[in-house]
């Protein structure tokens, strides 16, 4: 037998099925929006060199003939 709380919950949960819908799908949504920012920074700190860059590297060679 369920506590009259969890009845409530669940009754409220029951009766109202879009907006219960919409809250678990936005909910969805901004976890995953946090796993993709999370992993594009990982992703950003593995490929990007913490070094400054010299002259060499900003100069792009082209070969001629």
């Amino acid at each position: 037998m369920l506590k009259p709380r969890w009845r409530k919950v669940l009754g409220d949960l029951w009766s109202n099925k879009t907006r219960t819908l919409l809250v678990v799908l936005s909910i969805a949504v901004g976890v995953f929006a946090v796993g993709m920012v999370g992993g594009a920074r990982v992703m950003l700190r593995q490929r990007v060199s913490p070094r400054p860059l010299t002259y060499t590297d900003r100069v792009t060679r082209v070969p001629v003939g």
